[in-house]
C-alpha cells in the first residue's frame, strides 16, 4: 500500500533513485577543487561502475532514457556549482546538453559492452573530446 501512496508509477521510483545517485555524485564533485575534464570523467565512470547491476537492469528494461533525462538536469548543476566556479565563465546550456548526450551514449555503450573498458581509458576518451575542437579554414 505504501507504494501506491507514494508513487504513481514504477518510473517514479526509478526517477527518485536516479535523483539520489546524481545528488550523491554532485556532492562528491563539489568536494574536489580545481577539477578538470579528466578527473570529472574518471570520477563519473568510477561512481557509476559501482551501480553496475542497476545500470544493466535499467538498460535491459529499455528505460535508459531516464538516465539521460536525469543526467541532463544534474550536469547543469555540476557545471554551475563546480566547473563554472573554477573557470569563472558561463557555459552555454547547449554545450551542457551536448556533453550530457555524449556522456550518456558512452555510458550506454559501456554498459552494453559489460563495462570492459576501465575508468581511466574512458576518462581519456572523454577528456580528448572535451578539448577545444580545431577547425580547418
Amino acid at each position: 500500500m505504501a507504494y501506491y501512496r507514494n508513487y504513481t508509477s514504477k518510473e517514479d521510483i526509478l526517477t527518485e533513485y536516479l535523483d539520489e545517485l546524481f545528488e550523491k555524485y554532485l556532492e562528491e564533485m563539489e568536494q574536489i577543487s580545481g577539477i578538470n575534464a579528466y578527473q570529472f570523467a574518471s570520477k563519473f565512470f568510477a561512481y557509476f561502475r559501482e551501480q553496475k547491476i542497476f545500470l544493466k537492469n535499467i538498460n535491459k528494461a529499455g528505460l535508459s532514457g531516464m538516465i539521460l533525462d536525469r543526467f541532463d538536469k544534474y550536469l547543469q548543476s555540476i557545471v554551475e556549482k563546480v566547473l563554472s566556479v573554477q573557470t569563472q565563465e558561463k557555459i552555454d546550456p547547449y554545450q551542457i546538453h551536448f556533453w550530457a548526450g555524449g556522456l550518456y551514449k558512452v555510458l550506454i555503450a559501456w554498459i552494453e559492452n559489460d563495462f570492459r573498458k576501465n575508468d581511466d581509458e574512458l576518462a581519456h576518451i572523454v577528456r580528448n573530446f572535451s578539448a577545444p575542437m580545431k577547425t580547418a579554414d
